[in-house]
C-alpha cells in the first residue's frame, strides 16, 4: 500500500462505482455525462467475503479515487423479511449466516469511512427495517 501512487488524470478518475452490485447507476451516470467502470458484486466472480478481494478493491479505490461509491451489501439474514424464515434455519446456519452478512456490511461501511477521511462521498442502499441500521459501525 505504501508504494500506492493515486491517479494523476483527472480523466481516469470515475464518478461513481458500485460495490456489492451490478451495474444499476451506470447508464444513468453517463448520460449525465459522468464516468462508472466499475461494479464488484458476487455476480460478477467477486465474493466479497473473500479477505483477499477486499483488500483488492481497497487497493482500486485509493488508487483510482472514484468521487463516489455506491455501497449495497446483501441484506438476506439481516431484513425484515428474511427474519419470518429464521425459526425454520438451523441454529447453527443462521448464527453463521447473520454474522456473514454482518461482515459483509462492516467492509461496506469501512469504505464508507475511507470515502469520508478522503473527501469523497458514498451511498448506502438498506431496507428501511434493515438490522444494518442498529449495527455500530452503520450508525
Amino acid at each position: 500500500m505504501a508504494n500506492l501512487q493515486p491517479v494523476s488524470d483527472p480523466d481516469l478518475v470515475d464518478t461513481v462505482w458500485e460495490v456489492f452490485s451490478l451495474p444499476r447507476l451506470q447508464e444513468t451516470v453517463i448520460s449525465m455525462g459522468g464516468s462508472c467502470r466499475r461494479s464488484y458484486d458476487i455476480r460478477h466472480f467477486w465474493d466479497l467475503g473473500a479477505h483477499k478481494l477486499q483488500r483488492t478493491i481497497f487497493q482500486d479505490i485509493c488508487a483510482l479515487q472514484p468521487l463516489a461509491l455506491f455501497l449495497s451489501p446483501p441484506c438476506r439474514f439481516v431484513c425484515a423479511l428474511q427474519h419470518s424464515n429464521w425459526g425454520r434455519m438451523k441454529t447453527t446456519k443462521r448464527v453463521i449466516s447473520l454474522k456473514e452478512a454482518c461482515e459483509l456490511i462492516d467492509f461496506a461501511m469501512w469504505l464508507a469511512e475511507h470515502q469520508e477521511l478522503s473527501g469523497k462521498i458514498f451511498g448506502f442502499e438498506h431496507p428501511w427495517l434493515s438490522l444494518a441500521w442498529g449495527r455500530d459501525s452503520v450508525a
